[in-house]
C-alpha cells in the first residue's frame, strides 16, 4: 500500500496540522476544519460545473478566509486533482469570466501556501497550449472583460507541470509574438515567458539541457543587453534565483557574479562626490530585493559568490556611516533585510527543517560561510542603528544577532557600554536601548544545538570588571551583592551581562523621558520573563556537578534579584507620584491632568506605552518571583496604597493598572483589597453622591481605583462573588456617567472571565517549577528557556458549571433587569437612558452564550433562484462552549434583547441611545461577516512575547512557555473568528434584526443612519437573502411623495447606495429600484440634490459587461464532461447537489434565469420609456436619469428607439447629456461593428543566418517593410496586398498567420445586414443639419476641453466604418474637415484633429477608389493647415501618432506618410516650430519603418546647419534618436541581403558625421586631442574680443554652425541616454575625451561669449556627471575607457583634467567589480598619482577625494614604499609647494580613510603630518584639517585609539582644534 503523504503549508501563522497541542479539542477541531473545507470545495465545484457565478462569490470568499486562518491541508493527490479541475474550468471555451477569475483565484491561493518544489511535471502533466491561446487572446484584449490580471497570478503554478521537453517548443512560440530588440515589448516577453518557462520541479539535468542550452543563457544574454532602461530585468534575476535556490548545480555563475554584484551594489541608490553623481539608475534600484534573494542563495559551495559579497560589504561600508545620511541609507537597510531573511529561510531550510533543501549537500551553507557572511555584515548593520529607517535597522540587528550571536552580541554589548558615558551624544543611549529590547533574549539564550555545533568561546570580561566597580555607586546596590568571581572569571557565555544590563536599565527608568522608559521596561519585561525572579545561588549545592563555571557564576549573580524586583517596584511607585503632580509631556497635549472632566481623560500615544508596560513588568515581576518576595511586594503596594489619594487620571490609571496586575496571582491579596474598595466606596457612595452627577476627585480616584478588582482570574471571581457584585452595584446606583461605566465594564469582564475559553496563566509549567525546593529542580536549565511546541504543554482554563452559574448569576442581577426596564417604556430621563443602553450594549459585546431561539422559519430569496446551501465556517462546538446564557426565567436571551430594540425604536428620538440599539441589533445576529482577520498571527502577539522565541527558525517553533501560552490564546481567538464569519442562513429571527438595522438606517439623524448602514454592509451577503423585506421598506420612503423629512430620504438612498442595491445586476431589483429613484420625490435641498447627483455617478459607472454569452460549442460540452470528471474525484462526502441530475437542473435553472433577465430588461426598457422619458411632468433630472438607465439597460442591445435618444441627446444643451450620448453611442457601434473577414496565411520559410536570437529585418519579412519604391499605390496593387498588423515575423514566423481578407478576394468586412438602428444612425450622419448640430455643439466645448474627444473620434471612425456603403456620412464628415481646416478659429482647429483621426482609422478597410480619393484632395490642404495650425499643435501631434500607430501596417497610410515627408523636404521657408512639429511627426521605432527613417533622418541633417532655435535642434534630435531606436530593433539582425535603405545609421555612424562638422571634437592620427583652443567657450579674453572684432570672419561663421552641430549633438546623445539600452559605443568612448572639454561644472568668469555659450557647457556638464560617469560599463569598454581617461588628462586646461577625476571616481564606484582587474586598477592609481601632484590645487584636492573612497574600498591599496615616497617629498624643504601638498593630500586620504578602524599602516602617515613643520599657509591649513577629521571619526573610541598612538601623538592631534568642534 502507498502512503499517502499530507502536505502541511502556513501562511505565516501557525495552522491547525502543527498546532494541535497549543489548541483546545485539538482532535475534534481538526475534524471541523477538514469537514468545513471539503463543504467549501464541494460548493466550490458545484458552483463550477453548474456556471452559478452569483454563489461562487460566497464560496470563494469564504475558501479565502479557511486557507487565510488554517491553511492547506490535503494530500498530494488531491492539490493534483484540484490543479487539474481548475485547468479544465480555465480553458473552458466561453468561459464566464467570473468563473475564470475566481477559479484562478482560488488556486494560487493554494499555490501560495504549497512549498516550492513540492511538485512537478512527474506528478502531472498539462498541456501548455489552451493556457497560451487564452492568455493571448487576454493580453491582446480580445476577451471582454480582461482576465488578464487574473492569469498572471496562476500561470506560474500550471508552468510547473509542463514537460520539459516542450521548453523549446514554448520559447519559440513565444519568440513569435514579440520582436526581441524592441525594448518596448520586452516587458511583455519576459512577463509570459516567466508565466510559462520555470525549472521548478526539473532535475539537474533537465535543467541543464531543456532549460539553460535553451532559453536561460538567452535571457542571460538579453539582460547583459539591457545595459540601461529597462524594467523587465528582475524576472532575468529571479530566474536566476529559481535556479540557485532549488538547483545550484545546474549552472555555474561565477562568470556572472561581478556583473550581479556591480548591479546590486549600483541598486543601493548611492551617491558619490558629496551626493552629486548617483550610482545606478532606476532599473537596477527597483530590482533590488531581486538582487538580495539571488545573493543569499549563491554563497556556499563550490560556485560560492561569498568573496564578492564580502567586497560589496566593504564597498559600501563608508556611505552606510551616520555622517553620511541619505535615501541610500534605507535602501542599504531594505537590503540587507531582505538579504537576511531570506539567508535565515535558508538556513531553516538546510539545517532545522525536517525536509531539507533538495540539492547537494556541497551546496549547503557551513558554519564558515555563515560566519564570514555576518562578520561582513556586522559593522554595516551596527552602524545603520544610529541613521535611517530604524525600525528596519533594528529587525536587521535581529536577524543578524539570531544567525551568530557569538560575534554580534559582544559588539552590541560594546555599544551599549560605551553609550553610557556618551555625554555628548545623549540619543545614543536611547537608540541602543531601543535596539536592545529586540536582541537581548537573542543574547542570553542558550544556544541550539540543532543549528550548528556548539562553539567554545571565551568572551571578553573587561566591561563586567569594570561595572562591578562602579555599581558600588549604583542606587541599585545593597550590601552583600557583590560577586568577586567576576573579576577572575573567564567568560564563555553571555549571560552574565543580562545582571549588568537588568541594573543599568532599572537606573535609568525615568518618568521625565516617557520613550526611554517604555523601551527600558520592554527590555526588563523581556529579562524577567527569561529566568525565575528568585535568589538561587543556593541551587549551586544541589546542582554542582551538573553545572559548569559559568552556571556557577549566574546563579551567584542571582542573589541579586530580589533588590532587583523590589527596586523596580518602589521606583514605578515613585513614577505614578510624580505623575500625579508634573505629567510628562505627551502627543495629544499634556496628560494626567484634573480627572474632574471626562475631555481631560484621554491619553496620548506616548502615556498608553508606558501604562502598558508598567502593568506587563508588574504582571511578570508577581508571576516569577517566589511566594516570600511576593509577600513583600504586596505589603509595599499596600502600604503604598493607603497613603496616596490623586486628582491626577493618568496616575490614578496607572496605579490601578499596577495593583490588577498584582493582585491576580494571589487569591488573599486579592480579598485584601477588594475589601478595601468595597469599604471604601461604601463610605463614599453616599444617597447623594449616587444621585449626583458631578463628584468629587476622591471619588473618583477611588472608583477608578475599583477597576483593578475586575481583573481577577475565574477561580477569584468564584471565591469573592460577593464582595465584587457588591462593589457591582454601588457603582451601577450611581447616576455619574464615569462611575456607571466603571461598573458596566465590570460587568462586562467579569461575565466574559468566567465564560471565556483562554490560556492557564498561573497554572503554567514553569510557575509549578518555581514552586518546588530549589533540589528537585535545577534554575539553570530554566534559563531563558524555549520549548519546541511538540513538546508543549499548553494548560486550558475551560469554564465549567460553577463558573457558567455564576455567569448566569452576575447576568441576572447586572444585565437583565435593564434590559427589561428599557423594554417596559419606563420613563427614564435621557442620561439614564443612554447609560443603559450603553451598559446593555457593553456587556453583550463579547460574550459568546448567546443563541438564536430553536423556533426558527427559514425564508426564501424571491430574486435570485439560489440553488446551493449558504458556505458553512460553523467549526461545531470544537471552538465554544455548549452553555446558553439564558433570561432569569429560562427565555431566550436574543429574543429578549430583540423585543427590547424593536419596543425602543419606535419611540426614543435620541440617536445616541439609537445607535447603541443598531449595535445591539448587529450582536444579535450572532455571526458576524468580514472579521479582521490577520494573515500573521506572530504579529499580533504583544512585542515582549514575539522576541522570547529561538528566532533562528524564522517563525515561531521554539519559544519560551510566555510566548507560546500568548500565541495559542490568539490562535484559538483566531478560529473563534473564522467560526464567527459564518453566514446564517436567512430566517425570521435576523429578518427582524435586519429590519430594525433597516428602519435605523434610514432614521432623521445622520449619527444613527451611519452606525447601522455600516453593520447592514457587513452582513450584506446574509442582508441579500431578505432582500424581499428591505427592498419595500427603502421605496416606501423614496416614493412618498406627501413627506418632507429630507433627512429620512437621504438616509434611503444612502442605504440603497452602499448595499448595491442601485447597480444590482438582477433584473427584478431594477424594475423596483430604478423605477423608485425615478419617482424620488423633487426638494430644493442641496444634500437631497447631491444624492440624487450620486444616484446618477452610481448608474454611469456600472460595469459594461456584454449582455449575452456565447452559446456551448461541442468542445465546451466536452470540456463540461471532463470538468464533472475531476470534480467527482475531488468531491468527498458529496452532497445531493453534486449529482449528475442535480448539477445539470442547476445549469438549467441559472440559463433560464439569464434567459429572464433579457425578458425583464425589456420590460424595464419599455417601463422607462413610457412613464419617463419625455415625460413632460417630472423633472428635468429624472428624464435624465431615466435616459442613463436606458442606454444602461441595453448596452450593446440598444433597439432602434434607443438609437434616437441617443442621437438626439448629442446635441443636448448640457455637455454632461452630450458627453454621455457620445460614449454610449461609441459604444454601441464598437460592439456591433462587422468585424475582419480573416483568413489563413502561410509566412515565408525563415532564413536562418545563425544567429539564435536574430530579431528585425531579414531577407523573408522585408515585404512587411515600409518600401516607398513598392507601395500599393495603385488600385491592383491595393487589392493584392496582403496587410499585416502587429510585428510579426520579426523573430520567428508563426505556421499560420491571421490576416485579413484581400481586397481582391472579396470584402475585408463581413457583410452586415442593417437594422432599423443602423439606419438611423446613417440618417443622422448623412443629414446636413442633425450633422452640423453635432459638430457645432463640439466647437463649443473645445474652449473648455482642447484635448482629444475619444468618444468623438471613435463615433466618426466607426460610422464609416462600420456602413462601407453609405457614403454621405464621409462626405459629411469629409466637408466639415475642409471647413475646420481652412478655419483661423482654433476651436475648429482642435475639433479637426478628432475628425481627421475618425475619418483615416474609419478608412481602414474602404476601396483603394475612396482612400485615394480622401487623400488626393486632403494631403494639400493639410501641408496647408500646418503651416499655420499654432495653438493647436498639441491635438494635432496625439491624432497623427494615433494614425500612425507602429503596430499597424502603415502601408496602408503611404499616402500620408509620403505626404509628410514631401512636406517637411519643403518647408525651408517657414518658421522653426512648424518644421519641429513636421519633423516629431515622422518619428518612428519599429525594424519595420526603418525606410522611413532613413528618408527623413536626411531631410533632418540638410535642416540641420540652418536650425538656429533649440525647438527645431531638439526635432532633429529626436529624429536621430528614433533612427538609432530602430536599429537598436535591428541590433541583432545580420542584415544579409537587406538592402541598406530599410535600416538606419547606427548611433556610431551619426556621431561621425557630427564630428565632421564639429572640428573641435576631431582627434588626430596619433588619436590625441587637438588643442582645446578652438573652442570659442574656452578661449581666453583677448581671443574671444579679437573673434568680436572679426565677426564677420569665414572663421567665425564656420564656428557658429559648429556650434549648431555641437548643441544637436549633446542634445541627441543626452535623449539617447534617456531611453536607449546600451550605455557606451565605440564611438562614445572616443568622444568622451573632448566631451570633457565641455563639461563645466561651475562658472569661471562672466564674459559675454561664456554667456552666449553656456548651454553647451551645462548639458555637457550634464551628460558627462550626470549620465556618462555613472552609467554601467560593460567588460568590452573597460580598458577602452581606461584609456580614454589616460589620453583626456594630458588636456592643458585644468578643468578638463578636473573633469577626468571626477569621472574617475563616479565611473569606478559604479563598476566597482569589473574595475578590479589588476591592468585597470593599476591605470587609475598611476592616474591618480599623477593628479595628485597636479599644478592647480582643485585638481588635487578632487583626486584626495577620490583616493580616500577608493582605499576605503580597498581598490586602492597605498604600499609602504609609497608612503615612504611621500613622506620624503613632505620632509624635503627645497620641494615645489605643488608636491608638498599632493604628498600631504595622499597621506591625509590614507589616514582618513579608515574610520571606523585603527590599521596599524596608518600610523607613519600619521606621524609624519603631525611632525610636519612647514610654514606655509597652504600646508598647515591642510594638515590641521587631516588631523581635526581624523579626531572627529574616531571619537566614539578614542580612549582605545590613544593606545594605539601613543601619548605624543595623542596630544598632539587633541590640541590641533578646540573641543567644541567634537560636540
Amino acid at each position: 500500500m502507498v502512503k499517502v503523504s499530507k502536505i502541511y503549508i502556513k501562511a505565516g501563522h501557525i495552522i491547525v496540522g502543527i498546532s494541535a497541542q497549543i489548541l483546545t479539542q485539538s482532535n475534534e477541531l481538526e475534524s471541523e476544519v477538514d469537514k468545513n473545507f471539503q463543504k467549501i470545495l464541494n460548493g466550490l465545484i458545484a458552483a463550477f460545473l453548474s456556471e452559478n457565478h452569483l454563489e461562487t462569490t460566497d464560496y470563494y470568499d469564504m475558501l479565502e478566509k479557511h486557507l487565510h486562518h488554517f491553511g492547506l491541508r490535503i494530500s498530494k493527490a488531491y492539490f493534483l486533482n484540484l490543479t487539474r479541475f481548475f485547468y479544465e474550468i480555465i480553458i473552458k471555451e466561453n468561459q464566464l469570466i467570473g468563473l475564470l477569475r475566481y477559479a484562478c483565484g482560488a488556486l494560487s491561493k493554494m499555490a501560495e501556501l504549497v512549498k516550492v518544489g513540492t511538485f512537478g511535471w512527474r506528478d502531472l502533466k498539462l498541456d501548455w497550449r489552451p493556457l497560451y491561446d487564452l492568455y493571448l487572446r487576454a493580453f491582446n484584449g480580445k476577451i471582454e472583460p480582461s482576465p488578464k490580471e487574473s492569469l498572471n497570478k496562476v500561470l506560474y503554478v500550471f508552468a510547473w507541470f509542463y514537460d520539459p521537453s516542450e521548453h523549446a517548443a514554448i520559447w519559440e512560440t513565444i519568440l513569435q509574438e514579440f520582436s526581441v530588440g524592441n525594448q518596448f515589448q520586452m516587458d511583455k516577453f519576459v512577463t509570459i515567458c516567466w508565466n510559462f518557462l520555470s525549472t521548478i520541479g526539473l532535475s539537474v539535468d533537465e535543467i541543464k539541457k531543456y532549460a539553460v542550452n535553451t532559453w536561460i543563457k538567452e535571457i542571460w544574454k538579453m539582460y547583459l543587453d539591457a545595459e540601461m532602461n529597462a524594467s523587465w530585468t528582475f524576472i532575468c534575476i529571479d530566474y536566476l534565483s529559481e535556479i540557485a535556490s532549488f538547483s545550484p548545480e545546474a549552472i555555474d555563475m561565477r562568470p556572472y557574479y561581478d556583473v550581479l554584484f556591480t548591479k546590486t551594489m549600483r541598486s543601493f541608490n548611492l551617491t558619490v562626490r558629496e551626493g552629486k553623481v548617483s550610482v545606478g539608475d532606476w532599473q537596477e534600484v527597483s530590482i533590488m530585493s531581486h538582487l538580495a534573494h539571488l545573493c543569499a542563495y549563491t554563497i556556499g559551495g563550490p560556485y560560492s559568490s561569498l568573496e564578492h559579497f564580502k567586497r560589496l560589504m566593504r564597498y559600501i561600508q563608508f556611505n552606510v556611516h551616520p555622517m553620511n545620511s541619505g535615501d541610500h541609507i534605507d535602501q542599504i537597510s531594505e537590503f540587507l533585510l531582505y538579504f537576511l531573511t531570506i539567508f535565515k529561510v535558508r538556513i531553516k531550510e538546510e539545517r532545522l527543517c525536517e525536509r531539507k533543501r533538495k540539492c547537494s549537500k556541497e551546496h549547503y551553507l557551513s558554519d564558515k560561510d555563515i560566519d564570514e557572511t555576518t562578520q561582513a555584515m556586522t559593522e554595516i548593520c551596527l552602524m545603520l542603528m544610529f541613521g535611517g529607517n530604524r525600525e528596519n535597522d533594528y529587525k536587521v540587528i535581529y536577524m543578524l544577532t539570531a544567525i551568530n550571536r557569538e560575534y554580534v552580541a559582544p559588539k552590541m554589548l560594546d555599544h551599549l557600554y560605551s553609550s553610557l558615558s556618551a555625554i555628548s551624544e545623549p540619543s545614543r543611549f536611547t537608540i541602543v536601548i531601543e535596539s536592545f529590547y529586540m536582541v537581548i533574549f537573542e543574547i542570553i539564550r542558550q544556544p541550539d544545538p540543532e543549528y550548528r555545533t556548539p562553539r567554545h568561546f571565551i568572551y571578553d570580561s573587561t566591561w563586567l570588571r569594570k561595572l562591578e566597580e562602579e555599581r558600588k555607586d549604583w542606587p541599585t546596590h545593597q550590601p552583600g551583592s557583590e560577586v568577586p568571581q567576576i573579576h577572575e572569571h573567564k567568560l564563555i557565555s553571555l549571560r552574565a551581562h543580562a545582571f549588568y544590563i537588568m541594573e543599568i536599565f532599572i537606573n535609568h527608568i525615568d518618568v521625565n523621558d516617557v520613550d526611554r522608559t517604555t523601551l527600558i521596561l520592554k527590555t526588563l519585561i523581556t529579562l524577567f520573563s527569561s529566568f525565575p525572579l528568585m535568589d538561587f545561588s543556593t541551587a549551586i549545592q544541589y546542582h554542582s556537578k551538573s553545572m559548569n563555571e559559568d552556571d556557577r557564576l549566574v546563579c551567584l549573580l542571582s542573589k541579586r534579584i530580589p533588590y532587583f524586583v523590589e527596586f523596580v517596584l518602589k521606583k514605578l511607585l515613585s513614577a505614578v507620584t510624580c505623575l500625579s503632580v508634573c505629567p510628562p509631556k505627551s502627543s495629544d497635549g499634556a496628560a494626567g491632568l484634573s480627572m474632574s472632566s471626562e475631555s481631560q481623560q484621554q491619553e496620548g500615544d506616548e502615556e498608553a506605552a508606558l501604562k502598558s508596560g508598567i502593568s506587563q513588568i508588574v504582571t511578570v515581576m508577581f508571576e516569577r518571583v517566589g511566594d516570600r518576595l511576593r509577600a513583600r511586594l504586596f505589603d509595599i503596594l499596600f502600604d503604598y496604597l493607603t497613603t496616596v489619594e490623586f486628582s491626577s487620571f493618568l496616575a490614578t490609571e496607572l496605579l490601578s493598572a499596577i495593583i490588577g496586575a498584582a493582585t491576580w496571582m494571589s487569591s488573599s491579596a486579592f480579598r485584601r483589597f477588594a475589601e478595601f474598595v468595597d469599604k471604601k466606596l461604601e463610605n463614599l457612595l453616599t444617597d447623594d453622591v449616587q444621585k449626583s452627577k458631578i463628584v468629587s476627585s476622591s471619588v473618583l480616584f477611588h472608583v477608578l481605583l475599583a477597576r483593578a478588582v475586575y481583573s481577577a482570574p475565574h477561580d477569584i471571581i468564584l471565591e469573592n462573588e460577593k464582595v465584587l457584585c457588591d462593589i457591582t452595584e454601588l457603582l451601577l446606583k450611581c447616576h455619574a456617567k464615569a462611575i456607571f461605566k466603571i461598573g458596566t465594564v465590570g460587568v462586562r469582564v467579569l461575565i466574559n472571565t468566567l465564560s471565556s475559553i483562554c490560556t492557564e496563566a498561573t497554572a503554567s509549567p514553569d510557575n509549578e517549577t518555581f514552586k518546588r525546593p530549589l533540589n528537585e529542580w535545577n534554575p539553570i536549565k530554566e534559563w531563558a528557556k524555549c520549548t519546541h511546541y511538540k513538546n508543549l504543554i499548553i494548560r486550558w482554563y475551560i469554564p465549567a458549571l460553577p463558573e457558567m452559574k455564576c455567569a448566569q448569576r452576575i447576568a441576572n442581577r447586572f444585565l437583565f433587569p435593564y434590559i427589561e426596564k428599557l423594554k417596559s417604556g419606563e420613563s427614564l430621563d435621557r442620561e439614564t437612558l443612554r447609560n443603559y443602553t450603553f451598559h446593555v450594549m457593553s456587556v453583550i459585546e463579547d460574550i459568546d452564550l448567546f443563541k438564536h431561539p430553536e423556533s426558527l422559519q427559514f425564508v426564501s430569496d424571491i430574486y435570485t433562484p439560489h440553488q446551493l446551501p449558504l458556505p458553512p465556517s460553523s467549526l461545531g462546538n470544537s471552538c465554544r462552549l455548549e452553555y446558553e446564557l439564558k433570561g432569569p426565567n429560562g427565555e431566550n436571551s436574543r429574543e429578549l434583547l430583540v423585543a427590547m430594540v424593536e419596543a425602543m425604536t419606535g419611540h426614543v428620538q435620541d440617536p445616541t441611545t439609537l445607535t447603541d440599539l443598531a449595535i445591539i441589533a448587529y450582536i444579535c445576529l450572532g455571526k458576524r461577516q468580514n472579521m479582521y482577520m490577520n494573515n500573521d498571527i506572530e504579529k499580533s502577539l504583544p512585542d515582549v512575547h514575539r522576541i522570547l522565541m529561538d528566532s533562528t527558525y524564522c517563525r515561531i517553533v521554539k519559544a519560551s512557555q510566555h510566548t507560546m501560552d500568548e500565541l495559542a490564546f490568539y490562535r484559538h481567538s483566531h478560529v473563534v473568528a473564522y467560526h464567527k464569519c459564518e453566514i446564517q442562513a436567512p430566517n425570521d429571527f435576523d429578518q427582524r434584526i435586519l429590519t430594525v438595522l433597516t428602519e435605523l438606517a434610514m432614521n432623521d439623524y445622520e449619527k444613527v443612519q451611519n452606525c447601522a448602514r455600516m453593520y447592514l454592509k457587513l452582513n450584506l451577503t446574509q442582508l441579500l437573502r431578505c432582500r424581499d423585506m428591505i427592498i419595500p421598506k427603502i421605496v416606501q420612503v423614496l416614493t412618498d411623495q406627501t413627506s418632507n423629512n429630507k433627512d429620512r430620504l437621504n438616509g434611503a438612498i444612502g442605504l440603497m447606495l452602499s448595499i448595491n442595491l442601485l447597480d444590482s445586476i438582477n433584473p427584478k431589483i431594477r424594475l423596483i429600484i430604478w423605477d423608485a429613484c425615478l419617482r424620488i420625490k423633487t426638494m430644493d435641498d442641496a444634500l437631497v440634490c447631491q444624492m440624487f447627483e450620486c444616484i446618477h455617478k452610481t448608474i454611469n459607472k456600472i460595469d459594461r459587461d456584454p449582455i449575452f454569452r456565447k452559446e456551448a460549442s461541442l468542445l465546451s460540452i466536452e470540456q463540461d464532461k471532463n470538468c464533472a470528471r475531476l470534480g467527482a474525484l475531488i468531491a468527498k462526502n458529496p452532497e445531493p447537489f453534486l449529482t449528475p441530475e442535480s448539477i445539470e437542473k442547476q445549469r438549467q435553472s441559472w440559463r433560464q434565469f439569464e434567459n429572464s433577465r433579457h425578458t425583464l430588461r425589456a420590460h424595464l426598457v419599455e417601463q422607462l420609456f413610457a412613464m419617463h422619458i419625455r415625460n413632460k411632468t417630472l423633472h428635468h433630472t429624472r428624464e435624465k436619469l431615466a435616459r442613463s438607465m436606458v442606454y444602461n439597460c441595453q448596452r450593446e442591445a440598444a433597439d432602434e428607439k434607443t438609437i434616437r435618444l441617443l442621437l438626439t441627446q448629442l446635441y443636448d444643451e448640457e455637455y454632461d447629456q452630450r458627453k454621455e450620448a457620445r460614449s454610449w453611442l461609441a459604444y454601441w457601434l464598437w460592439k456591433n461593428k462587422p468585424k475582419a473577414v480573416k483568413v489563413k496565411f502561410a509566412p515565408p520559410k525563415r532564413v536562418a543566418h545563425g544567429v539564435a536570437l536574430e530579431s528585425g529585418i531579414r531577407e523573408d519579412n522585408i515585404w512587411l517593410a515600409y518600401d516607398s519604391e513598392n507601395l500599393p499605390d495603385t488600385e491592383a496593387k491595393w487589392n493584392s496586398m496582403t496587410f499585416v498588423e502587429k510585428e510579426f515575423g520579426s523573430c520567428r514566423w508563426p505556421n499560420t498567420l491571421l490576416v485579413t481578407r484581400k481586397r481582391k478576394d472579396g470584402p475585408p468586412l463581413e457583410t452586415k445586414i442593417l437594422s432599423a438602428a443602423d439606419n438611423a444612425i446613417i440618417d443622422f450622419f448623412s443629414n446636413p443639419a442633425s450633422c452640423a448640430l453635432f459638430f457645432e455643439h463640439r466647437v463649443l466645448e473645445k474652449e473648455e476641453f482642447p484635448s482629444l474627444g475619444r468618444a468623438i473620434f471613435k463615433i466618426v471612425k466607426l460610422v464609416i466604418r462600420n456602413y462601407p456603403n453609405a457614403t454621405m456620412p464621409l462626405q459629411m464628415f469629409t466637408e466639415t474637415l475642409k471647413k475646420t481646416l481652412n478655419s483661423k478659429d482654433r476651436k475648429e482647429k482642435l475639433m479637426a484633429a478628432e475628425l481627421f483621426l475618425g475619418i483615416v482609422q474609419g478608412l481602414k478597410h474602404r476601396t483603394f477608389v475612396e482612400q485615394n480619393a480622401f487623400w488626393t484632395e486632403m494631403t494639400p490642404r493639410l501641408n496647408e493647415f500646418f503651416n499655420v495650425m499654432d495653438e493647436a499643435e498639441d491635438a494635432w501631434t496625439v491624432a497623427i501618432k494615433s494614425v500612425l500607430y507602429q503596430d499597424s501596417d502603415l502601408r496602408r497610410l503611404w499616402w500620408f506618410i509620403e505626404s509628410l515627408i514631401t512636406g517637411v523636404k519643403k518647408t525651408t521657408t517657414t518658421n522653426d516650430v512648424v518644421q519641429a512639429f513636421r519633423l516629431r511627426c515622422l518619428l518612428f521605432r519599429r525594424w519595420r519603418y526603418g525606410e522611413i527613417v532613413n528618408r527623413v533622418v536626411a531631410i533632418a541633417w540638410s535642416k540641420l546647419p540652418f536650425s538656429i532655435t533649440d525647438s527645431l535642434r531638439n526635432a532633429i534630435a529626436c529624429v536621430l534618436r528614433s533612427s538609432t531606436l530602430v536599429r537598436e530593433t535591428n541590433a541583432t539582425a545580420s542584415l544579409v541581403n537587406v538592402d541598406s535603405r530599410f535600416y538606419p545609421e547606427t548611433l556610431d555612424e551619426t556621431m561621425r558625421k557630427f564630428i565632421e562638422q564639429i572640428p573641435m571634437l576631431k582627434v588626430d592620427n596619433e588619436g590625441t586631442v587637438k588643442s582645446s583652443r578652438s573652442d570659442p567657450t574656452l578661449t581666453s579674453l583677448r581671443e574671444r574680443e579679437t573673434g568680436r572684432r572679426r565677426s564677420s570672419s569665414p572663421a567665425m561663421s564656420e564656428n557658429k554652425m559648429s556650434n549648431i552641430y555641437l548643441r544637436t549633438l549633446l542634445e541627441y546623445i543626452l535623449q539617447y541616454y534617456e531611453n536607449s539600452t546600451h550605455s557606451w559605443t565605440p564611438a562614445l568612448l572616443n568622444a568622451l575625451p573632448k566631451l570633457m572639454e565641455f563639461a563645466n561644472e561651475d562658472v569661471y568668469d562672466l564674459s559675454e561669449e561664456t554667456c552666449k555659450n553656456v548651454d553647451i557647457s551645462q548639458n555637457a556638464a550634464f551628460l558627462i556627471h550626470d549620465y556618462m560617469s555613472g552609467s554601467w560599463l560593460a567588460e568590452q569598454h573597460a580598458q577602452d575607457i581606461v584609456k580614454a581617461w589616460h589620453t583626456t588628462f594630458k588636456s592643458k586646461t585644468w578643468r578638463v583634467r578636473l573633469a577626468v577625476v571626477k569621472f574617475i571616481q563616479a565611473s569606478v564606484y559604479s563598476n566597482m567589480f569589473s574595475m578590479c582587474a589588476e591592468s585597470r586598477r593599476e591605470s587609475v592609481q598611476k592616474l591618480l598619482f599623477e593628479a595628485l601632484f597636479d599644478e592647480n590645487v582643485t585638481v588635487r584636492k578632487e583626486t584626495s577625494k577620490c583616493l580616500l573612497l577608493f582605499v576605503h574600498c580597498g581598490y586602492i591599496t597605498i604600499s609602504s614604499q609609497k608612503v615612504e615616497e611621500l613622506s620624503t617629498i613632505l620632509a624635503t624643504e627645497s620641494t615645489q609647494e605643488v608636491r608638498v601638498h599632493g604628498a600631504v593630500l595622499g597621506l591625509g586620504a590614507l589616514c582618513l580613510a579608515h574610520p571606523f578602524s585603527l590599521p596599524l599602516e596608518i600610523l607613519k602617515p600619521l606621524g609624519v603630518l603631525n611632525t610636519c613643520r612647514s610654514s606655509r599657509a597652504l600646508i598647515k591649513n591642510e594638515i590641521t584639517m587631516i588631523l581635526r577629521e581624523f579626531r572627529r571619526q574616531h571619537r566614539d573610541d578614542w580612549e582605545k585609539t590613544k593606545k594605539v598612538l601613543g601619548a605624543k601623538l595623542s596630544f598632539d592631534i587633541e590640541n590641533s582644534t578646540a573641543p567644541a568642534y567634537y560636540a
